[in-house]
């Protein structure tokens, strides 16, 4: 029994943890939205949707889940996906892209303090996520024409 109460307090007080963090992001991303300061990021990011064919609307996602990871970031993903209807294939790809590059600075410091270097670890990540995401992505939009 004290088993089942411990496993039950910890799994509530790890829902609260990631809430900590979620319901601030969610907050700030809608005041964003709400001063169009997300309007003027998506056209800085126009050229990077565009290359991988993604809809803008993941914009927001794809940062969020670049810089916290897929893990905080899935609360800011499903609400993005939610209320910007975004279609599947962006789904799919802005989901490979982050399976790749997911929480690239954080990753990367904790290389860092393990002694490896930066740059390569950085770039290697980067340029792999671009590279997957970009030959899926035309090789779902020739899936999409049959």
């Amino acid at each position: 029994m004290q088993l089942l109460f411990n496993s039950l307090l910890e799994s509530v007080l790890a829902v609260l943890k990631i809430a900590v963090i979620i319901l601030p992001l969610m907050i700030g991303i809608e005041i964003l939205k709400d001063l169009k300061i997300i309007d003027k990021l998506s056209q800085l990011t126009k050229p990077i949707t565009g290359f991988l064919t993604v809809n803008e609307k993941s914009n927001v996602p794809m940062v969020v889940g670049l810089i916290l990871g897929l893990f905080y970031g899935a609360g800011v993903i499903i609400q993005s996906i939610k209320e910007d209807n975004i279609d599947r294939r962006s789904i799919i790809l802005m989901c490979v892209f982050l399976s790749i590059c997911h929480a690239l600075f954080e990753d990367t410091v904790i290389f860092a303090a393990i002694g490896a270097n930066l740059i390569p670890i950085l770039f290697a990540r980067l340029i792999a996520a671009f590279i997957i995401t970009f030959f899926l992505s035309r090789l779902l939009k020739a899936e999409e024409k049959i």
